[in-house]
């Protein structure tokens, strides 16, 4: 398969585009690769590397319609999804790395204050040593 490119605008306005793929049982239909809405960014994220899954995510087809794809349709519907993501993706994906980043001393800060206070409160029953 060649490099990705980039979009066209009226893919992007239109939020992905059509494409015939091939079932492994020679079968033909048309589907909308589309461009993932943000909330779907996490969920593309965890399966990256199980293709049949991302196909579906990226059609928005029930769950094993990816693994019944010829393997040349599973490669278009994969390449295309990523051409029309991957920009929104990567600056997706710089956000949530710079926000764990911010937040990562401050989290590990707050919870040795947390975990150096007294676990029981005055009214409480003493648990027995």
């Amino acid at each position: 398969m060649s490099a990705p490119t980039e979009p066209t605008k009226a893919e992007t306005l239109r939020g992905g585009q059509n494409l015939t793929v091939t079932l492994d049982d020679g079968a033909t239909e048309t589907v909308f690769v589309r461009q993932l809405p943000v909330r779907d960014f996490e969920p593309w994220l965890l399966c990256l590397d199980d293709e049949p899954r991302v196909a579906e995510l990226l059609c928005a087809k029930e769950p094993g319609w990816g693994d019944r794809l010829g393997i040349e349709s599973l490669e278009a519907v994969v390449g295309t999804g990523e051409r029309l993501n991957r920009d929104f993706f990567e600056r997706w994906l710089g956000r949530r790395t710079a926000r764990k980043e911010w937040l990562a001393p401050l989290l590990a800060r707050n919870a040795a204050v947390v975990g150096s206070l007294p676990t029981g409160s005055p009214n409480s029953p003493s648990t027995p040593a």
